[in-house]
């Protein structure tokens, strides 16, 4: 469907894919600077392969309504995937048994060594197949959600659209706008709830598969946190909930205040006053292109040119619309060496912030680009979200280049800076649910 990502292998011709797999697989081994060789080569080979597969996920969001796109993320996710996944076991297994390794750079493979080894204790034949189900359910969520539309005032709207009149300033209308939002998602309730058991049975299988006693435990492996525990996780939410949930309500009491409403609902907690409008910072998406570029280049040119470079390619999808899938991401592309940004804009100061924070994982994919192994070239969320947050507020003194007017610019950055203490329990809330022990 797309141009913008590199295909080094025919996905649909499987035995081609896997004839590489088993011509490096049966490759021998008798040095350290052979091992250092062939993991290299594998760094390439599955660079390869990720881009491929990453290419793919990018069309189903971008066209989830597509028959096309469908298609082809579920043979990969049939055929390819489970292919990469057992090849993955084999070259861990091939890696581990070498004596050699041991005598690789310890301070430069230490990490890549302690990962290997944690991927040895994860890998089950069994878990292959029930991820190319749990997929098969994933894709279900995508397609249900993708598809909605919302019927407003007789004009069909997306979600993002929605919920941008959670901001209005006539309470009545963002009563009537959630309204509408809820009774429509009401509409997928049992499938969504089919969804949801299904996926809660599925992980715990996988978790029991490894020895483990909860899909929590399972995934504290899978995502590597090597470094922190659940028990972290719940003291920092201790933590929040002491200082944080504080300061969130005082600034709620201040914004119901400001709203003149005697009952703070759940349709105010976007909204303008009657006497101000939304932020509106662009009307068109090459105006939102423009401005960001123009505050990337008075950090860095480099920063500047990779927006436009992504723009020029095709690499970026930022309107919302029917049949895409909702959210944002960052998707990095290592064989184009090239970052893909998805968002769903309606051109409102949420969207502006958006772009800003994709582009910080952009950035952080090309100060990546040249690490030799491609797994140093994974980033764990905690890291990833580090430098897309941070993006947002390394670029504050130039918003200026997006808003010309003043006291918009003040209420802008305040939104900002208040939005992020809004935004903290909220996250330990949704972090909470993965840490519980279940």
């Amino acid at each position: 469907m797309s141009t913008f990502y590199v295909e080094k292998y025919d996905f649909k011709n499987p035995p081609q894919l896997e004839e590489a797999f088993k011509s490096l697989l049966d490759q021998p081994i008798h040095s350290a600077d052979e091992l250092e060789k062939w993991v290299m080569r594998l760094s390439e080979l599955m660079d390869g392969v990720t881009e491929g597969l990453a290419g793919h996920y990018i069309d189903f969001q971008c066209h989830s309504n597509s028959e096309e796109a469908k298609k082809a993320i579920e043979h990969d996710q049939e055929y390819i995937e489970p292919m990469v996944k057992r090849y993955e076991g084999e070259f861990d297994k091939k890696f581990q048994s070498s004596p050699y390794r041991l005598e690789l750079n310890q301070e430069y493979y230490k990490q890549f060594l302690l990962r290997k080894e944690n991927a040895m204790a994860l890998f089950n034949e069994e878990n292959i197949d029930l991820e190319v189900e749990e997929d098969r359910i994933v894709n279900r969520y995508f397609e249900h959600t993708g598809s909605l539309s919302f019927n407003w005032n007789g004009e069909e709207k997306t979600l993002s659209e929605m919920f941008l009149l959670m901001q209005d300033g006539n309470r009545s209308i963002r009563k009537s706008a959630m309204e509408e939002i809820f009774q429509t998602l009401l509409t997928k309730k049992e499938e969504l709830q089919e969804i949801m058991g299904e996926l809660i049975q599925l992980r715990q299988k996988k978790a029991e598969n490894v020895n483990l006693p909860n899909y929590r435990d399972y995934m504290f492996k899978k995502y590597e946190r090597f470094d922190y525990t659940p028990e972290d996780c719940k003291a920092l939410a201790e933590a929040v909930r002491k200082h944080v949930v504080p300061l969130k309500e005082k600034l709620q009491k201040k914004h119901q205040q400001e709203l003149g409403v005697e009952t703070y609902k759940p349709w105010d907690t976007r909204a303008v006053p009657e006497d101000k409008q939304p932020l509106r910072p662009f009307n068109k998406i090459g105006e939102l292109i423009k401005g960001t570029s123009d505050i990337f280049d008075q950090l860095s040119p480099r920063f500047s040119y990779l927006l436009n470079e992504m723009n020029e390619k095709g690499a970026l999808d930022l309107e919302s619309r029917k049949g895409k899938a909702q959210g944002g991401f960052c998707e990095y592309l290592p064989v184009s060496e090239l970052s893909f940004i998805f968002m769903n804009s309606t051109k409102s100061q949420d969207d502006f912030i958006t772009l800003l924070h994709e582009m910080g994982h952009c950035i952080h994919n090309d100060f990546k680009r040249n690490q030799m192994l491609s797994a140093y070239q994974d980033t764990p969320m905690e890291s990833a979200e580090l430098a897309s947050m941070t993006m947002e507020l390394l670029t504050m003194d130039y918003w200026n280049l997006m808003y010309t007017d003043e006291k918009e610019l003040l209420r802008a950055k305040r939104d900002q800076l208040e939005g992020l203490i809004l935004f903290l329990p909220n996250g330990i809330v949704v972090e909470s649910v993965p840490t519980l022990d279940v």
